[in-house]
């Protein structure tokens, strides 16, 4: 199985919905989840955004583009940050950027 099948089969059977429950809500045959399933066939970007949404996970877990279920939220004042900074550190890098821009300003 390929990561949007294996992905799909996984969250359908967690969700407790058979193929043909899941094709009823997407107003598809039993048989299309099927082949989504086994990757015969691909859903289109329209289907995997209403999966990700109805299963509560991003796009990118769906097709494997991460092992994420839930993508983590990050700000944009910490994106610039390196990983493996701690919260004090991140508080300190934070505060000496204000520091200079208030300095400039």
């Amino acid at each position: 199985m390929g990561m949007i099948g294996s992905r799909l089969y996984l969250l359908r059977k967690a969700a407790g919905l058979s193929q043909a429950e899941l094709g009823n809500m997407l107003s598809v045959s039993h048989h299309t989840i099927s082949s989504y399933e086994k990757d015969k066939s691909d859903p289109s970007d329209e289907t995997k955004v209403w999966l990700a949404k109805f299963f509560g996970v991003s796009v990118d877990y769906l097709v494997g583009m991460c092992d994420e279920p839930f993508p983590k939220y990050v700000s944009p004042d910490d994106a610039i940050l390196p990983e493996g900074l701690t919260e004090e550190q991140r508080c300190a890098v934070r505060d000496y950027a204000l520091f200079l821009v208030g300095r400039n300003g």
